[in-house]
């Protein structure tokens, strides 16, 4: 059996097969919609909780989950960075988990992963975890779809918002 052809030259590294499905996200983008989905997430969560602790959840997963108006996608090598409204987060593109503070200031342990078509930022905090998910838009904007979980939610937070290319 004969090995599969290559396009790169000896001693040249070979192109990252995520090279394509990463630089279809990369850009610049403004928030576009989905705002209602998140509150609805949010407001479904809280319904299952205790009359008690409602009002305490509501604020502190509406503080978590604000709707950023801007967000970009940029890559270096093999770093990746995922600004949301002037927050950078950057870690290797599969690497191992980094140290970052979020915009509440919470400490988690950060990474990114490409799973398809798909960019995964993995954020695991000692209160609970969130997966934000990038996806390319046929129109040229992108889908960051949300997942928060936690032992003290009684099921996850989830939402979809939409941005649109910045021009």
């Amino acid at each position: 059996m004969t090995p599969p052809a290559t396009t790169t030259e000896p001693g040249e590294a070979a192109p990252a097969t995520d090279a394509p499905a990463l630089a279809g996200l990369i850009g610049e983008y403004r928030y576009r919609g989905g705002r209602q989905s998140a509150t609805k997430s949010i407001e479904a969560v809280v319904n299952e909780m205790s009359a008690l602790v409602r009002s305490i959840a509501r604020k502190r997963l509406t503080e978590a989950n604000r709707i950023p108006s801007k967000l970009s996608i940029a890559q270096t090598g093999d770093e990746v960075t995922v600004t949301i409204d002037g927050r950078a987060y950057t870690a290797s593109l599969g690497g191992a988990a980094k140290s970052v503070k979020d915009a509440n200031g919470e400490a988690s342990r950060m990474r990114f992963q490409l799973r398809g078509a798909a960019l995964y930022q993995l954020l695991d905090a000692a209160d609970g975890d969130r997966t934000n998910v990038y996806t390319r838009r046929d129109d040229g904007g992108i889908d960051m779809a949300v997942r928060i979980t936690s032992k003290r939610l009684p099921s996850d937070v989830r939402y979809k918002l939409s941005f649109k290319p910045a021009q």
